[in-house]
């Protein structure tokens, strides 16, 4: 890994070569009861917020600007990653600070303006500060990345909303929310043992007869085969055998509310709706309209994940210029509405022409009517001679 990373961060700007990048694992196989990205996703609540947030700021437009005025996109900003298009990089990047509340990014070669080429997203358990100030007052200077120490120069750390007192390495939710995970983990664990049994997971079947080892097996395997068809299914019990289950059914209704609040908090965790997630659990949501309502989700859930995207990147842009992500296509109402704002907008005390209104709407650019039916060519008048050669 040391090698791979040197000849990276010594590439210049010339073309990109193929490689094979770093993954984002959880360092091999994870201990029981211990949480870790990967069946951390195995939620649906936690991949459901996961893909919220990364395709909704994945699917917006980067805009580059000096001031206010819109300038033709440089190369980091059309593509940050070569081996990713942008809503990949994007995606990847989001899903990170996310479960981590960091994402780290390496910084690939550099152009001629000291731009980097790119940007490495890696995966940030690879990520060690070398602290040289017991108080920690001061930014680290060095990193290990893996086992390879990189100056702190090379390496962008995007943090989606630092937290007074904790580091880099113990922030995320992925980390403080262990324990909710945990339990949503076990409820999720019991359950599928519940389908998978045909029913509770622990039974024990009673009688007062005396059984001898090979009836008492016989009788065991005859009821896990009649369970094993199904909670419809009732089996017949013969010997006096009584059935009684020591396990709680997560099918009653109490298990049920249980697990939709369990739901409920994994999305507070996140910033995420529970009526997005499809597990509303009584909550008082009322607004005026679906963009009302997309304006709440940018405002409060996606708006650290844009401004921390927003950051890295002007600030490694030269000059003035800077990254704006627009966040319109979020918020866009129905046709009639937005047609009823624009004719405001456009007409009367215009503050829009035309043309930025077609822009807003994704339309092409008008077409002069001179230039699709151009004017006929007009004839030119040539004077006839008077023989001695002038004309």
């Amino acid at each position: 890994m040391g090698r791979f990373l040197d000849a990276l961060l010594q590439r210049r700007d010339v073309a990109p070569a193929t490689r094979t990048l770093i993954g984002f694992t959880d360092g091999g196989l994870i201990p029981a009861g211990a949480v870790g990205s990967t069946n951390a996703l195995g939620l649906s609540s936690v991949w459901r917020c996961i893909d919220i947030l990364s395709n909704g700021v994945s699917q917006l437009v980067w805009q580059e600007r000096i001031g206010n005025l819109d300038i033709p996109t440089s190369r980091l900003v059309d593509r940050p990653q070569e081996a990713r298009t942008r809503r990949e990089w994007v995606s990847l990047v989001v899903a990170t600070m996310a479960l981590y509340d960091i994402a780290p990014l390496i910084k690939i070669g550099e152009d001629d303006e000291g731009t980097p080429l790119e940007l490495l997203p890696i995966d940030p358990n690879l990520v060690q500060p070398i602290l040289s100030d017991l108080w920690g007052v001061a930014p680290p200077t060095e990193y290990y990345v893996g086992a390879t120490k990189i100056p702190a120069d090379k390496l962008v750390i995007l943090r989606r909303s630092p937290l007074p007192g904790i580091s880099d390495e113990a922030s995320g939710v992925i980390r403080l929310a262990r324990v909710t995970f945990a339990a949503a983990l076990a409820a999720e664990a019991y359950a599928s043992r519940y389908w998978q049994a045909g029913g509770a997971p622990t039974t024990v079947l009673e009688t007062d007869v005396t059984l001898d080892p090979t009836q008492a097996q016989t009788l065991s395997d005859l009821w896990y085969t009649k369970r094993a068809r199904g909670p419809d299914y009732a089996p017949v019990l013969s010997s006096g055998l009584k059935a009684k289950s020591h396990g709680a059914d997560p099918t009653a209704e109490s298990a049920v509310e249980a697990r939709r609040e369990m739901v409920a908090d994994v999305g507070r965790y996140f910033g995420v709706p529970t009526r997005i997630l499809n597990a509303p659990t009584g909550d008082s949501e009322t607004y005026s309209s679906t963009p009302a309502a997309n304006m709440d989700l940018i405002r409060y859930t996606l708006q650290n994940y844009i401004g921390a995207i927003e950051d890295a990147i002007s600030d490694l842009l030269p000059g003035p210029r800077h990254m704006v992500m627009d966040t319109h296509r979020l918020t866009t109402d129905t046709m009639l509405n937005t047609a009823n704002a624009l004719s405001l907008l456009t007409g009367g005390k215009a503050v829009m022409d035309v043309q930025e209104a077609r822009d807003l709407l994704g339309l092409s650019p008008i077409e002069s009517p001179d230039t699709l039916n151009p004017p006929a060519p007009t004839p030119v008048l040539v004077a006839g001679g008077n023989g001695n050669g002038e004309g």
